[in-house]
């Protein structure tokens, strides 16, 4: 039963911190931390019963969040991943499965690329290229 407790808690966790991270980056501060620790408190009630409903409910609150925040992850790792592309230049937004590109790349291959590999992303709905060629 303690060992059951602990997994849940360190769920709730990890999903607490990848949703701050990521309600912190379209919201301000003080409404993101309310939301997030107004879900945190009913979670852990739930789980203090000892019922899985509570990690559930947690995380069909903050679901979109996490998965903005894993869209924009697994796009920026790509994007690293690539040998090609200047990633440290290109900017990385995702709200509701859009993702949007901003920054600068040195050509239009590099420009090319970096929409694709995005559009490669499981999740991912539409890419908006802001991107912008170097001067």
């Amino acid at each position: 039963m303690k060992r059951q407790f602990y997994r849940r808690m360190s769920l709730l966790c990890l999903a607490g911190i990848m949703a701050c991270g990521a309600a912190l980056t379209e919201k301000s501060a003080a409404a993101a931390v309310g939301e997030i620790v107004k879900g945190t408190s009913e979670a852990v009630k739930d789980m203090a019963t000892g019922t899985a409903e509570g990690v559930s409910s947690f995380l069909d609150n903050t679901g979109k969040f996490l998965d903005d925040a894993a869209i924009t992850t697994a796009v920026k790792a790509r994007l690293l991943e690539e040998k090609d592309i200047s990633s440290t230049d290109i900017s990385v937004e995702t709200s509701k499965g859009v993702v949007s590109l901003s920054g600068e790349v040195a050509d239009p291959v590099q420009h090319k690329k970096a929409e694709e590999l995005a559009k490669g992303v499981a999740g991912v709905k539409t890419v908006v290229n802001r991107l912008t060629l170097k001067k």
